[in-house]
């Protein structure tokens, strides 16, 4: 009994919170945030609460949230509350109040006014110990601060379990690392939830932070990872109960964290794990499908985009299937969602999102009527976000949609007329996307243009009609098309009336043409309905279908439908209407050879309807000419009237006409039908006498003379149509064909082409909107026409771009200059200079001001700049600006007799804004194209190059500018000129000139480093193809190059001054040696310029310049001089010095010891009664001269105590000395020569050093 009665005691006492021990309440007391264990033990509640309720104060300040906590935990009353007094549900309204408080207070926990509130909690409701697990939950974000530390030092002995972790971190008083609560995470769901729980309370009652969230956000994510890596197995069956194990332990904090409207971080944060969630589980589509719907469920307009990105990732492991209707339906609410996911679409992967996205929107189009999503599939197909048989697949859906759509569900229309514009737009699409759709539509053999009718939107502006206020409402209004009623009541209507309708093929139509053929497209559209339509409308009257043989009305009204903008049904049912007109028989005694150009523009058609339609009517046509037999000549139908001016027409014989149906046309119709660019390589390789052998048959079948009455044929009836269309498609067959025989399709084309020129812009414009043209393609094949070499057809277009009127049609002059430029390669030598010539003409013949476009001469100045110009071109060229140069800077003879200094100044004045400004900007022109041209292909320029150099000189007085540009382009190309001399024997250069001189001349006169360092690296690359050019104008330029170049701190005049060393100073020192001078004499101007240069020369480029000039130079023969002439210029100061010992440091021992013997000697020489080389390189002994031998001397052996203590020749000579052979042999030769000099008798220097003793 008693010991059941003990052990409930030593329970209840170790439950029991409450201590009767006196000294375990002080150390109870003296646990603290901020004082030290003694202070805290000694501090009075009242003294408590008075520090901690000045940093309350301050947090109700800095947040109003904080204020209601005064009338509670920071209230008066609070001093006299005891835990271990309050009643077990007031302690619970404690604890909900204290977890409020830290939740609110945990955004704060850095700022000192925070801690100090805390305080009052740890020491007054001892929070450390009733709400340990809150309160180290709210610190944890900021695990790694010394604030959690002191956290960790106050937390009684037994903490949570969920946090038992910590307790080697407590003992311590040591940080956790990240790492150790992401294993935490990973391998207790207690603590996982604990924390997740904190964060979703905070974000519950609007008490979330950044930090928390962040913390929430990361921590989860990495536990998700690790999660899902440990749950990882080969067996399907467990690693399905792992996944819902996974979903069970993290699915619902997921869910709820996402479902936050008003927290966006935190639904962010959600939407990084549960990308992770996606990548590395193994989950149904079911699943990944229910977390985009949660996601697309609790997003707003600030988490929509990241929501997106999310939704990409999610899909990307999804199956590749349309997206769920919820998922479907809440995009659709998206501003600019197709915008929103292009951009997306260059930055991740977002293809199986969209696909899926496409997909389902068809679905709901179909389904629902619901076209709200065809925009944004419009603007997926458009970018480059899917892959090509994702497009592909798309695009099919949307044809077969398309087909699809019924009255029931679309009953006005409007959802078909919006899907039609869809495919049109997508068909016409120029992008990438345009590929694979054409190519779709060729799989499918599905037909635009027919899908248009189907969709009520096959009578649309953009048809060959005027537009009647009638088309107009058809074409954009919302009113639907008539129905089949009014169609045949319309058609009852003029069946009885005979209205004049005249031959179509006529330059105007007139109204009863339009008419007749909006009457047409819209039976043609109602045909599969009801076909009796097209029968009736066939019988009409005014189209005399009866007398159609005799008179040209019926079949130059189908010919004008098929050849026109029409849709595809409307082109082929004109087409098979002539066909089934002629089948009738009534005409066998007629030729119908006027409808074969036609019948060969629908076999160019793009529409295989419309071609295989063709097909069968030259079938029919070649009836009407039996094969291999001389068949009576007929009259020709329509030869006479039926275009506006016939009488050009070539018409050809009955037997030509045969062999050309039977024996080239008739043979190849299916593979025309195949491909519609069939019919251009048969008539090439059958008619085009260049053409290979593959059109061997066809030749067999037509003669010479033959094929060059059908070219003559063809190319007549492109001048004589008045339709663009006819004319531009029979034009991309017979480009083709360059000639038959001497006949060049140029000689038969040329008038279509002058017709096209002829015309005026607003002309041109009209017909090209009203048969719907590209004006550009237009313009190109009519330049075509001219073939390479054909005087007439390029005069014709040299006629043309030199007329004014011609700037008024900017794209004619530029289709103009394309053609020329493209056949320039093709043309003879004398051709290209004629054209050129002209050219040059027209680029300088401005008609606007330099601001302002003038498409005439810069077509021509972009023609020269982009073809091969030859030598002679550019020969010329150079030739006519040095004229033009001439006649400004020489002024007539009898003028300069007339005309004083200042009238003379006077007229160039007057002259200067336009003469100048012309003649300025041709030479400019010029220059630049030789320097475009590849000059080193063009050495031959190179005298002329020199010449327009000596020009610039003068032109550049006259019109007080520096011309710094022109120079350095004529400087360019001659640098680039010159080693075709050097490589080239054959090829020289003009040595009367004086090159070398003009050079010099530029150098000194110009300002500009550009041009100087040009002209000097010529000079450079002059001295070694031709020395005796520059030589003898060296010596000024390297004293230029002292006072300028060498003074330059950038990296190409480094290479300049490098390159002029390499390159000129070997043939200098070559031509010295030859004239039996003293290299070293010879060499001094060259030596000095460097000198005088030495204080200038940037310092980290000094030591390389000078090794490189010696080792050029030779350093047995010159370091000597050098050091010497930099010591006597500049004194032997300590930088001097270490300049010089590093400057022969950087030789070999043999070659210092040389030098400094050399030294000696010219010392030795300055005191000779006639100095010999001293007196050059120093200028002492002149008689003029101010300086003192002794003086000069002096300075010179001054030098020598850091030249001999040198480290690296004391080492050298050192290893050297060590050795016995010939090389250690030579340096103690050399050696002792250096000692004996050194020791030489004093009255051989004659110097009194003071202070030294030495005489």
């Amino acid at each position: 009994m008693a010991s059941s009665l003990a052990a409930q005691l030593a329970q209840i006492a170790a439950n029991s919170k409450a201590s009767l021990d006196i000294k375990a309440q002080k150390a109870a007391h003296s646990k603290s945030l901020i004082f030290e264990p003694r202070v805290a033990a000694t501090q009075s509640y009242q003294t408590l609460f008075t520090i901690c309720s000045e940093g309350f104060e301050e947090l109700c300040e800095l947040d109003g949230r904080f204020k209601p906590f005064s009338k509670t935990l920071f209230s008066e009353q609070s001093m006299s509350e005891d835990r271990t007094q309050m009643t077990t549900a007031e302690n619970a309204e404690l604890d909900k109040k204290v977890e409020s408080f830290l939740r609110l207070v945990g955004s704060r926990l850095r700022l000192m006014p925070s801690i100090r509130a805390l305080e009052w909690l740890v020491r007054r409701f001892r929070i450390h110990e009733n709400n340990t697990k809150s309160l180290i939950t709210t610190f944890l974000p900021y695990h790694s601060i010394p604030a959690f530390v002191t956290l960790l030092s106050i937390l009684p002995p037994k903490i949570p379990h969920e946090y038992r972790f910590l307790s080697p971190y407590i003992k311590s008083l040591t940080s956790p690392p990240r790492s150790v609560l992401v294993h935490e995470a990973i391998h207790k769901a207690d603590f996982l939830n604990t924390l997740s729980e904190y964060a979703l309370e905070a974000c519950r009652n609007q008490q979330q932070y950044p930090t928390l969230v962040s913390f929430w956000g990361g921590i989860m994510t990495e536990a998700v990872n690790g999660l899902l890596e440990n749950m990882r197995s080969g067996r399907a069956a467990v690693q399905q109960d792992n996944n819902e194990a996974f979903l069970h332990r993290v699915g619902p904090t997921l869910a709820e964290a996402m479902s936050m409207k008003k927290v966006p971080n935190m639904q962010i944060a959600s939407y990084m794990a549960v990308t992770i969630v996606a990548a590395k589980g193994s989950f149904d589509d079911a699943t990944l499908s229910a977390f985009m719907e949660q996601i697309v469920h609790g997003w707003t307009s600030e988490t929509v985009r990241p929501g997106l990105v999310c939704l990409c990732i999610l899909a990307q492991y999804r199956s590749a299937k349309q997206l769920s209707g919820k998922v479907t339906k809440a995009l659709l609410k998206v501003q600019n969602l197709g915008e929103i996911l292009v951009e997306l679409g260059q930055e991740r992967r977002v293809d199986k999102l969209t696909n899926g996205l496409c997909i389902a929107f068809i679905e709901r189009l179909c389904k629902k009527g619901d076209a709200r999503g065809l925009p944004i599939i419009r603007a997926i197909l458009m970018s480059k976000i899917l892959k090509e048989k994702q497009i592909a697949v798309i695009f099919k859906s949307l044809v077969l949609a398309a087909h699809r759509l019924d009255d029931e569900v679309d009953k006005d229309g409007e959802i078909r007329k919006e899907l039609g514009s869809t495919l049109i737009d997508l068909s016409r699409f120029s992008g990438e996307t345009s590929e694979i759709i054409r190519t779709v539509l060729e799989e499918v053999d599905f037909d635009v243009e027919e899908l248009e009718m189907k969709l009520d939107v096959s009578i649309r502006q953009r048809k060959a009609l005027p537009g009647s206020q009638e088309d107009v409402e058809m074409t954009e209004s919302k009113t639907p098309a008539p129905s089949k009623e009014d169609l045949r009541e319309t058609i009852r209507e003029l069946s009885t009336q005979k209205r004049a309708l005249p031959s179509c093929l006529s330059t105007t139509t007139g109204e009863v043409y339009d008419e007749f053929s909006r009457l047409f497209l819209r039976v043609v559209s109602q045909q599969s309905e009801d076909p009796t339509l097209l029968a009736d409308f066939d019988q009409l009257p005014s189209l005399s279908r009866q007398t159609a043989v005799s008179d040209h009305t019926y079949i130059t009204f189908f010919v004008r439908i098929w050849s026109g903008p029409y849709p595809t049904l409307a082109r082929a049912a004109a087409v098979d209407a002539v066909r089934r007109r002629l089948s009738d028989g009534d005409g066998n005694d007629l030729d119908f050879q006027a409808l074969i150009p036609y019948c060969l523009v629908a076999l160019v058609d793009s529409s295989k309807k419309v071609r295989r339609a063709a097909a069968e009517l030259l079938i029919q046509i070649g009836h009407f000419f039996p094969p291999q037999s001389k068949a009576a000549k007929k009259s020709v139908w329509g030869g006479k009237n039926l275009y506006d001016d016939s009488a050009k027409v070539q018409w050809l014989e009955a037997d030509t006409v045969s062999r050309l149906l039977h024996g080239v046309i008739l043979p190849a119709l299916e593979e025309c039908i195949m491909h519609e660019d069939h019919i251009r390589a048969v008539l090439h390789s059958t008619l085009d006498s260049s053409a290979k052998n593959e059109g061997s048959d066809g030749k067999k079948a037509l003669s010479s003379a033959g094929r060059s009455s059908v070219l003559s044929f063809l190319a007549s009836h492109v001048v004589a149509t008045p339709l663009l269309r006819v004319k531009s498609n029979l034009l991309s067959v017979l480009n083709r064909i360059r000639g038959v025989s001497s006949t060049s399709r140029t000689k038969v084309l040329l008038p279509a082409f002058q017709w096209w020129a002829s015309l005026s812009a607003e002309e041109t414009n009209r017909l090209s909107e009203v048969e719907e043209v590209d004006q550009a393609v237009l313009h190109t094949r009519f330049a075509e026409i001219v073939v390479p070499n054909d005087s007439e057809g390029l005069d014709c277009l040299l006629s043309i771009i030199k007329d004014s009127a011609s700037a008024k049609r900017p794209e004619l002059v530029r289709s103009i200059s394309a053609r020329i430029r493209a056949i320039w390669s093709s043309m003879k030598a004398d051709t290209k200079f004629d054209v050129a010539q002209t050219m040059l003409e027209l680029s300088q013949a401005r008609h606007a001001s330099q601001d302002e476009e003038d498409i005439i001469a810069d077509e021509a100045a972009d023609f020269l700049r982009n073809v091969e110009l030859t030598t002679e071109i550019l020969a010329y060229f150079l030739e006519s600006i040095q004229t033009g140069t001439k006649l400004i800077t020489e002024p007539p003879a009898n003028k300069r007799r007339r005309t004083s200094s200042s009238e003379a100044n006077r007229a160039v004045t007057a002259q200067a804004s336009a003469e100048l400004s012309a003649t300025l900007r041709s030479v400019t022109f010029v220059l630049q194209l030789v320097d475009g041209s590849n000059p080193a292909a063009h050495p031959e320029l190179l005298d002329s190059l020199f010449g327009t150099l000596s020009e610039l000189q003068h032109f550049r007085t006259v019109i007080g500018s520096e011309l710094g540009y022109l120079q350095n382009l004529v400087l360019t190309s001659l640098i680039a000129m010159v080693p075709a001399y050097r490589n080239n024997k054959s090829l020289k250069i003009d040595g009367s000139g004086g090159h070398g001189d003009l050079l010099v001349n530029c150098i000194q006169k110009s300002s500009s480093p550009i041009v100087q360092n040009s002209a000097l690296l010529l000079i450079a690359s002059l001295a070694s193809a031709a020395p005796d050019l520059v030589l003898h104008s060296v010596m000024p330029i390297f004293t230029f190059m002292g006072a300028s170049v060498l003074r330059q701190n950038d990296d190409h005049s480094a290479h300049v001054v490098n390159q002029t060393i390499k390159e000129v100073v070997p043939p200098l020192m070559a031509s010295l040696k030859k004239g039996k001078r003293n290299p070293v004499a010879g060499a001094t101007e060259l030596l000095a310029s460097f000198v005088t240069a030495y204080e200038h020369i940037p310092a980290h480029r000094k030591q390389g310049l000078f090794v490189a000039l010696i080792n050029t130079l030779g350093p047995d023969e010159f370091l000597y001089a050098l050091l010497a002439m930099l010591v006597d210029r500049y004194g032997p100061n300590d930088s001097l010095m270490a300049f010089a010992s590093e400057l022969l440091g950087f030789y070999s021992a043999e070659v210092q010891l040389q030098t400094l013997a050399r030294l000696l000697d010219l010392i030795s020489d300055i005191f000779k009664p006639k100095p010999g080389l001293s007196a050059t390189l120093l200028g002492v002994g002149e008689d003029l001269a101010e300086k003192k031998p002794e003086t000069t001397a002096l300075q010179q052996l001054t030098v020598f105590p850091s030249l001999l203590s040198s480290r690296k020749l004391r080492k050298e000579i050192t290893v050297l000395t060590e050795r016995d052979d010939m090389d250690s042999s030579k340096i103690r030769d050399l050696y002792a020569i250096l000692l004996r000099d050194v020791l030489a008798p004093r009255d051989a220097y004659k110097v009194t050093t003071k202070g030294t003793g030495y005489r």
